[in-house]
């Protein structure tokens, strides 16, 4: 129970630190650093200090209760962090402070627990090595049990303040537990020493000390190594990174029960480690080829798939791929558990204590080494490759262990292993990074902590910015769409002059926004630095060079820390598209983000977010409605586009619809239509822009607040993601809705415009009945230019092609 609560407490703190903080890089490593460091330091108290004899269980008590109180203010600081963003300078020290003060103090009280559980055990002559290395397997297999706990129950059904509270109610429990052992079995009763018996063991050996840190930095680098694969062909959501993580945990915990049977078959402790370290190096070379073989070359799988399905073909793929390698790799640090409480005699405590530190200094370099070097120099395979090579050192160091007799064998089989990896390693430079149709050129391919991003060209003019080989970031063919998404809600404005955009992907939304003459300053947040160099290397010809121009300043951060910080700063703030699912983009819409947008916002700002309707069910859109419109008041619906079936759809926030200056949109419209080289119909007239006003929309009252608190929207749409439960809200149902608030709202717009935004809903109707083949198609398509505003239809300069739908203008119909 104590190891459920410690992954689930884990869980939480990431989640929390990130909440507060933001999703960078620097963020991670700090609070990794963090609980790590508070593992290792917890584990080095315990060898120097095990406290009274006769108290040794209530010690082990007051560990326990000291986790489950110095959780708290953990949660406390993530529930009211808002005083936090208003001081910009406080903020930025607390950033680098809160890991170290307020995650490793708790995990330094877990790091005791395992050493004095030991040496409880050893002062009742109870401790024999079989036994301390079956309580590290099964305290293992518990954080198992608590992050399936955590992500697939308690966060989803009580959020995260009162899940935090239950595992600190599991701490209490436990400690509860031994308190009762305190009472029951009482005081050491004395032994009278055996003359026989050796002196006391010297300090932790450097044989010991080498592997265990080798080991705990192999380990957690393949754990990341794997994340990356995996990311490649499964949802990037929450619940597909924790059931990696859990199979991972599973392979490391199956891995001590392995120890009697190897240990007997190796016939001693070294022969038994080499064995391990040279598996190790085998399966690390081969893991690779078997990810391709028997995911059939990075295929992603399907999301389509019912839940028992996808989860049986996901862990299926890692059973394949993953268990083999964990759990050979898992059996280094059981090896030298067992080996330390068989030699340490009376310091059993001690070394184990020196064994978990060690380990955990090494998880945590190991981690880090694998997402800022590894990874990125390597690649997904030729990092795994490089594993073994470590492993291979590992096997050196235990090399002059072995008997006399053994060496040369071992020597042997060391260099064929050796021969092996290279052979494999080899291969892994060979492998694909990313799964492209045989037609598809791939122009650029770089790993990262957020994983794989690649640029591939479809056909010459074609470019696709890709994540993790699962999802289109945007590309070279949408430039229209992606400007149109900075124009509409600058035009709307009328005088804006700053501007933040919430993501860069290929540019082209912050390009757009340098078009308007009055906007002297554009600042683009991305939170990924492999999106910014990919954008202003491969895309300059489709984002109009945005990143040469003086106005534009890049920040690579987490959006919601940097608009956090900022307070009546910008005129316009523009919410790029962001995946629901994604871990950590359910954020984006939340009521905090929402909240700290709306304090950059100058008086007369106004907010825009986009959102992929694709991508988004009924509910979830009703959720981000309401919880938009709690902060905004009134919400403006915009159109993005006339699609069916790709439709999306524009949150306003800052004006009501009645007061929206139209002189001041047309006059905005007028000099952007001087800008060379803006030619979208749509944008070049206040009557364009009108057509685009859906109108005033108001949330469900019984729809869910989507906090950091819950995570109502990534929980749900991580969910339904698979197997798709509930359709996207597009096509008929959304068309619908929007005719009812077009309605609802005609009045609201000066009489004037009145026939232009009632075109918008009969663009819309045209691309539906496209879409279903209706018997009404060809009447429709007809009144195609008559619908057309006035100066939309007699604007020469305007051109049809960059029109968002699939029933196009002719010249000829034009005329």
């Amino acid at each position: 129970m104590s190891g459920a609560a410690a992954l689930g407490h884990q869980t939480i703190w990431f989640r929390s630190a990130v909440d507060v903080l933001g999703a960078n890089a620097d963020t991670f490593a700090r609070v990794v650093g963090g609980f790590f460091l508070g593992l290792a330091l917890g584990a080095f108290i315990a060898s120097r200090r095990q406290g009274p004899a006769e108290l040794r269980w209530l010690w082990l008590a007051l560990a326990e209760i000291g986790v489950a109180l110095l959780t708290l203010p953990i949660l406390l600081v993530a529930q009211n962090a808002g005083w936090l963003h208003e001081q910009p300078t406080l903020a930025t020290w607390f950033r680098w402070l809160l890991p170290l003060v307020l995650v490793t103090p708790p995990a330094l009280m877990m790091g005791l627990v395992l050493p004095w559980l030991l040496h409880a055990l050893q002062l009742e002559e109870r401790l024999q090595p079989g036994r301390a290395v079956l309580l590290y397997a099964v305290n293992t297999l518990g954080g198992v049990l608590g992050i399936m706990l955590v992500l697939l129950f308690a966060l989803p059904a009580w959020g995260l303040a009162a899940t935090a509270l239950g595992l600190s109610g599991i701490n209490l429990f436990v400690a509860a537990g031994f308190v009762v052992f305190q009472f029951q079995r009482g005081t050491v009763t004395p032994r009278p020493p055996k003359t026989s018996s050796p002196a006391p063991a010297p300090g932790l050996p450097l044989k010991l000390i080498i592997p265990a840190f080798g080991s705990g930095f192999l380990v957690l680098a393949m754990e990341v190594l794997f994340q990356l694969q995996f990311r490649q062909i499964s949802i990037n959501s929450l619940f597909s990174s924790g059931a990696v993580l859990c199979i991972v945990l599973l392979g490391l915990g199956a891995a001590p029960f392995l120890v009697g049977p190897i240990l007997r078959a190796a016939g001693s402790p070294p022969a038994a480690l080499a064995s391990a370290c040279l598996g190790g190096v085998l399966v690390c070379a081969v893991q690779p080829c078997l990810h391709l073989v028997f995911g059939g070359g990075l295929k992603v799988i399907p999301y389509e798939l019912p839940a028992g399905p996808y989860a049986a073909a996901l862990f299926g793929l890692a059973l394949q791929t993953l268990a083999l390698p964990v759990l050979v790799a898992g059996l280094v640090f059981p090896l030298l558990l067992h080996q330390a409480t068989e030699e340490g005699k009376g310091r059993t405590a001690q070394w184990t204590g020196r064994l978990l530190m060690w380990n955990g200094v090494g998880g945590w370099l190991g981690a880090e080494a694998a997402n800022r070097w590894l990874a990125p120099a390597l690649g997904l395979w030729g990092s795994v490759v490089a594993v073994a090579a470590g492993y291979f050192g590992l096997f050196l160091v235990a090399l002059p262990q072995l008997e006399l007799r053994w060496r040369r064998p071992f020597r042997i089989a060391g260099f064929s292993a050796v021969a092996t990896a290279i052979g494999f390693g080899w291969v892994s430079v060979l492998l694909p990074g990313i799964g492209l149709e045989e037609h598809v050129r791939l122009r650029a391919l770089e790993v990262g902590r957020e994983g794989v991003v690649a640029v591939a060209e479809h056909r010459p003019g074609d470019l696709r910015m890709v994540m993790n080989n699962t999802y289109t970031l945007g590309g070279s063919t949408a430039m229209a769409n992606q400007e149109r998404q900075a124009h509409l809600p600058i035009l709307l404005h009328g005088r804006a002059h700053s501007v933040a955009t919430l993501g860069i992907a290929t540019g082209s939304t912050a390009g757009g926004a340098t078009l308007h003459p009055d906007v002297d300053r554009v600042e683009a947040i991305e939170l990924s630095p492999l999106v910014v160099k990919f954008a202003k290397r491969e895309f300059t010809a489709f984002n109009r060079d945005v990143f040469s121009d003086p106005r534009v300043t890049v920040i690579e951060d987490d959006a919601r820390w940097v608009v956090a910080q900022r307070t009546g700063t910008y005129d316009v703030v523009i919410g790029d598209l962001f995946m629901p699912w994604e871990t950590g983009a359910g954020r984006l819409f939340t009521r905090e983000h929402f909240e700290n947008v709306r304090r950059s916002l100058k008086p007369d700002g106004l907010y825009c977010q986009w959102l992929p309707m694709f991508q988004l069910t009924r509910p979830q859109y009703e959720s981000i409605l309401r919880t938009f419109e709690s902060v905004f008041g009134e919400v403006i619906l915009l159109r993005g586009d006339f699609y069916a079936e790709l439709p999306i759809i524009g949150l306003v926030g800052g004006r009501r619809l009645e007061a929206i200056d139209w002189d001041a949109v047309e006059t905005a419209c007028a000099r952007l239509r001087q800008t060379e080289g803006v030619d979208d119909p749509l944008v070049r007239h206040r009557e364009g822009v009108a057509m685009m006003i859906v109108g005033e929309a108001a949330g469900r009252p019984d729809a869910p607040l989507n906090t950091l608190g819950n995570a109502w929207l990534e929980f749900d749409a991580g969910r339904n993601i698979i197997g798709m439960a509930d359709p996207w809200f597009v096509g008929v149902p959304l068309a619908t809705h929007l005719r009812d608030v077009q309605r609802a709202s005609r009045e609201k717009l000066p009489v004037e415009l009145r026939d232009a935004h009632e075109s918008g809903q009969f663009f819309l109707t045209l691309e539906i009945a496209s879409a279903i083949q209706s018997r009404e198609l060809p009447a429709l398509k007809s009144q195609f230019a008559a619908r057309l505003p006035s100066p939309m239809r007699e604007d020469a300069l305007a051109r049809w092609r960059h029109w968002p739908s699939r029933v196009k203008l002719t010249a000829a119909e034009n005329r």
